[in-house]
């Protein structure tokens, strides 16, 4: 294993080959863990390292094979990451191994802490007999990258994560659990595909460089619990059809409890995003989908921002801000793109003032195909990133594309944001995309749901534009409209109200030949506060009720 990155660092982990022509048995510990930081707050743990072991076959009761990425420094506004996992492989004869019970070792590639935890390293076995009986995978068996044999798909009944970081890098690789699949407890996480990194890339940015396309399939229900995740890393595609990178299928409902995420990570230079479906999903709060700056990286996507010394914002389903004039040549955001009732495409990233100075990444993509209720308690989040770097601009909000007969809930928040920028010579991004696609008569015999729905634009030397929102009707517009909406409103041609105020948001009705109705007073109130009407006429009973404050 690799030390890390300063002389206080760890030591990465030693290597261990053994080859034995008959059998081995473990009932004690084969180690080659990384060391963890010596001293200082910026030094990171050491990488796991290698163990390699050819027999026959392998038995063993109690005993432990691990391969552990070191602890890093930890501290608030500073530290180091943790070592990342390192490589345990058992090349045993499967025929022989097939005569012989399952095992009783704990096989674990874990990251070390730190201000960041390091990946899972790879558990390689020569095929997947020590997989094929497990239910429930936890550190009492397994942490780790599994790779065993040929092994592209596996159907298991049914199938528990508990406490243990899960992931089947296989290229293509189904998960077809016939039954219940949960995920439970703080460091309980499954991934659907797996990760490499851009070269050359100071953010160390992920994405999923296979072929194939991932898929998990659910036949009765997915239950995340106790601060569980679940991460999803789609393929590169291409326009045919299907035009999604990866899967997630359940027969049955989602349910996410307090503390739990599903983290859809698009591709960061192609934009291929991740498609769930399921049969109800409930949020509950404190927990959601987060794809905040998981679009694509800076000076990437069809509304990147320009790259200069004063770089512009990107842009989505609102342009983003120009940066600071340079000379006589201003840094011009993006143009705005995508379907607005069926967006699908991240965000795209702010425009670098050079390879160290980097625009925020764009939004992610959240494509939820809900065959009857939703009910949000806790969070979509689809936020573009402001650039952290001295001069980049940020990125865009994403996509947020909602399928279901009816949404409902209580302190809910669904968002696509535009990237704030803090240094004011770059451009801000703008806002990004979202559909909530309910049916009109379902949805018309239910609550008003108590949800922000947002896609505000990011500040920057020049602000970006809000987002769009696209509603079928009317129906979840009340007589106030302040910080639980903002966007430009499409997808119903008027909209008719006794009175009408707009207050700390910016919102615009922007379908064609809108028509808006207000039987009284319209008030628009506060600092920043704006009301667009892009449509056909704006009617108000009495001109003297109009205010402007």
């Amino acid at each position: 294993g690799s030390g890390g990155p300063s002389e206080f660092s760890g030591h990465g982990g030693g290597a261990i080959r053994i080859e034995v022509a008959g059998w081995v048995t473990n009932n004690g510990m084969i180690t080659a863990n990384g060391g963890p930081y010596r001293s200082g707050t910026r030094s990171g743990g050491g990488s796991g390292g290698a163990i390699r072991i050819a027999c026959a076959t392998l038995g063993g009761d109690g005993g432990v094979i691990q391969a552990q990425g070191g602890l890093g420094a930890s501290f608030p506004g500073d530290g180091a990451g943790g070592g990342g996992g390192g490589r345990i492989a058992v090349l045993y004869d499967p025929v022989a191994q097939s005569n012989q019970p399952p095992p009783g070792i704990r096989f674990l590639a874990t990251g070390g802490n730190g201000t960041t935890t390091g990946e899972v390293g790879t558990l390689y076995f020569a095929d997947h007999q020590f997989i094929d009986g497990v239910t429930v995978f936890s550190t009492n068996n397994f942490t780790g990258q599994i790779i065993a044999g040929d092994f592209t798909n596996w159907a298991p009944a049914s199938l528990t994560v508990s406490n243990t970081w899960i992931r089947f890098p296989q290229d293509g690789f189904q998960l077809v659990v016939a039954n219940d699949l949960r995920i439970s407890g703080g460091a309980g996480r499954l991934d659907v595909g797996t990760t490499t990194y851009l070269p050359n890339d100071i953010q160390m940015t992920m994405f999923n460089g296979h072929v194939a396309r991932p898929e998990l399939h659910v036949g009765g229900n997915l239950f995340l619990t106790n601060s569980a995740s679940l991460w999803v890393f789609p393929v590169i595609t291409n326009p045919a059809a299907p035009d999604y990178g990866a899967l997630v299928s359940v027969t049955g409902d989602v349910t996410l409890a307090p503390g739990c995420c599903v983290m859809p990570v698009a591709n960061p230079t192609n934009g291929s995003w991740a498609l769930f479906r399921m049969a109800n999903l409930t949020i509950a709060p404190n927990a959601g989908f987060n794809a905040g700056s998981a679009g694509y990286i800076a000076d990437r996507g069809p509304g990147k921002g320009t790259t200069s010394i004063r770089p512009g914002g990107a842009s989505h389903g609102g342009a983003g801000g120009c940066g600071e004039l340079s000379g006589s040549t201003p840094s011009f955001g993006g143009l705005p793109y995508d379907a607005v009732a069926s967006p699908k495409i991240p965000g795209s990233g702010g425009g670098s003032y050079g390879p160290t100075d980097p625009g925020g990444r764009g939004g992610g993509v959240i494509w939820l195909q809900i065959a009857d209720r939703f009910t949000l308690h806790g969070v979509l989040n689809a936020d573009g990133e402001g650039a952290t770097a001295n001069s980049g601009a940020s990125g865009a909000g994403g996509a947020v594309n909602i399928t279901c007969q009816a949404l409902a809930g209580t302190g809910g928040v669904i968002s696509a944001r535009g990237g704030n920028r803090a240094v004011v010579t770059a451009g801000g991004g703008g806002g990004g995309r979202i559909a909530i696609n309910y049916s009109p008569s379902v949805q018309a015999t239910q609550a008003v749901p108590q949800i922000i729905i947002t896609a505000q634009r990011g500040t920057g030397f020049e602000p970006g534009d809000i987002g769009t929102v696209y509603l079928p009707d009317a129906k979840l517009l009340g007589p106030t409209i302040t910080t639980n909406l903002a966007g430009q409103l499409l997808g119903f041609p008027a909209w008719s109200t006794d009175s009408l105020l707009v207050t700390n948001t910016r919102v615009r009705f922007a379908e064609s030949g809108f028509r808006l109705t207000i039987s009284n007073d319209l008030v628009v109130a506060g600092a920043g506060t704006r009301l667009d009407q892009g449509g056909g006429g704006l009617l108000v009973a009495s001109a003297s009720n109009y205010h402007n404050n």
